[in-house]
């Protein structure tokens, strides 16, 4: 497209995606901006390989997070949350 504020716009969506890979520290995923089919249809973003990278450190990252909830006595594991933790929010919310 020759339309320079849509340029500009991709331009501004590459380097967002970058600066979200780079405070992950992810840097190292090539990302490969550029149109591809997708289930919406031809669209610009990030190349499958990077997609699928990317989910993968997202499911990574939330396991060991919930690890050390679970650890920590914040959750129980499926979404509960622990009793030391419930009544610390009693008592904020007296």
């Amino acid at each position: 497209m020759k339309d320079p504020g849509i340029n500009r716009l991709r331009d501004i969506h590459v380097e967002i995606d970058e600066g979200v890979a780079e405070a992950y520290g992810w840097g190292d995923i090539p990302l490969g901006h550029d149109f591809y089919t997708t289930a919406q249809g031809v669209r610009f973003t990030i190349s499958e390989a990077a997609r699928r990278e990317v989910l993968k450190r997202l499911v990574e990252l939330n396991l060991r997070r919930k690890a050390d909830e679970v650890a920590r006595g914040l959750t129980l594991g499926k979404g509960r949350r622990a009793k030391h933790h419930v009544d610390q929010l009693e008592l904020v919310e007296q």
